[in-house]
């Protein structure tokens, strides 16, 4: 499954801090040959004044283990602004559950819903 960062919202000022990331859009995956299927999610993941990184100097990897390591069971996930129940515990737990359903929807897809033809 690929994980990506789509997006991040920043507050310009907030308090003394500046380019605060409040947001995160992300999208999780998965393909199977030709066949690709993919949810993009909104998490808010909010300052950290302690471990406060300078916009300038987020990675994709400093986001996605924000998102990664923020999961809590009492989390809400959106996924194109509606809610789904996806396992929120861990992020290992919501991963497989929106892997479980993005294979299941390519799976579907891989069989015709019509097909053409003659028996003869």
């Amino acid at each position: 499954m690929n994980f990506k960062i789509i997006d991040l919202i920043k507050t310009v000022n907030s308090g003394s801090l500046s380019d605060v990331v409040d947001i995160v859009h992300f999208n999780l995956e998965e393909t199977n040959g030709d066949h690709f299927a993919s949810r993009g999610f909104t998490m808010n993941v909010g300052p950290a004044n302690t471990d406060f990184i300078e916009y300038s100097d987020l990675t994709e990897g400093i986001v996605k283990a924000w998102v990664s390591s923020s999961f809590l069971a009492s989390e809400a996930v959106t996924s194109m602004g509606d809610m789904y129940p996806y396992a929120t515990g861990s992020w290992t737990g919501f991963k497989n559950s929106v892997k479980s359903e993005l294979q299941s929807e390519i799976s579907s897809s891989m069989v015709p819903a019509q097909t053409n033809g003659v028996p003869w």
